[in-house]
């Protein structure tokens, strides 16, 4: 009988992760966790003058150019005649073309909503395989794309995907800059701080700022800008830190479960991770 060595069982790539077609969100579970994907009309507020651009079309003209649905989130309602037109953010990975690199992925955010909510908007999102971390761009390296509910033609999506495409070598080499960074531990406490203000605004935060420092893996325990940049942004978003209140009791923070938060959030840490990248190259 032979003895198994694990050494030798094939294990998958990075990019075979990363593109593992096993990912993709089917239609099913897009109209269980997302139904307002499928909005077949604007909510009934809206005017004559708004055009109605449904999301479900707008993923069929993607797909067509390999971009199909990795991970999704609907914004809870306060109105349930709001039901099923909310806000919803889908974020998408081309599949035909190997938008990968260090073990990260470069995607597309959708966000839109069928109430008047919120313009279509598209964003650059990075994805990062070690954490399964999702990232979103800031506006000075890739400007939001955002469209008002008026006609809008099929071509129009797709130059945005070539827009996408066409982008990734500004924002790989700046992900490349932030990782040949190496940050001392009070440039980590500053950047830690700074992320809280982000997070807390003028209150109290009730955790501190090496908490958001403290990797949650192995692969995390590392002192350049872009592993700190993401163990942070992981901790905030994420939530589950622990923290002890004024009359003693123990919580944790919540995650952000919020578009509009999760978007203003990530986009200020995007920002505040380029003005220490530039601080640092100075």
């Amino acid at each position: 009988m032979s003895i198994l060595n694990f050494n030798q069982i094939p294990t998958k790539t990075t990019q075979e992760m990363i593109m593992d077609k096993s990912k993709i969100l089917s239609t099913a579970y897009l109209e269980k966790n997302a139904p307002s994907i499928f909005a077949a009309n604007p909510h009934k507020d809206r005017s004559a003058k708004y055009h109605f651009i449904p999301t479900a079309g707008v993923l069929d003209i993607f797909q067509k150019k390999g971009w199909l649905p990795v991970k999704v989130m609907e914004q809870r309602v306060n109105k349930e005649d709001k039901r099923g037109f909310q806000k919803h953010i889908v974020r998408l990975r081309n599949f035909d073309q190997d938008l990968t690199f260090k073990g990260n992925c470069i995607e597309l955010v959708l966000v839109n909503s069928h109430d008047g909510t919120s313009a279509y908007q598209l964003h650059a999102g990075v994805f990062r395989i070690v954490c399964l971390n999702g990232m979103v761009v800031g506006d000075s390296l890739f400007p939001r794309i955002s469209v008002r509910h008026h006609g809008q033609q099929e071509q129009d999506f797709i130059d945005v995907s070539y827009k996408i495409i066409e982008d990734v070598p500004k924002i790989t080499e700046q992900i490349s800059i932030m990782n040949s960074l190496q940050l001392a531990p009070e440039e980590k406490e500053g950047y830690a701080q700074a992320a809280l203000a982000l997070k807390y605004g003028e209150e109290q935060p009730p955790i501190s700022y090496d908490q958001l420092l403290a990797p949650r893996r192995t692969a995390d325990k590392a002192d350049d800008l872009y592993t700190v940049y993401n163990t942070v942004q992981e901790n905030i978003i994420k939530g589950g830190l622990f923290y002890r209140t004024g009359k003693g009791q123990y919580r944790h923070t919540r995650p952000v479960k919020s578009i509009n938060e999760d978007l203003r959030l990530n986009k200020a840490l995007w920002v505040l991770t380029e003005r220490m990248r530039e601080l640092k190259a100075a």
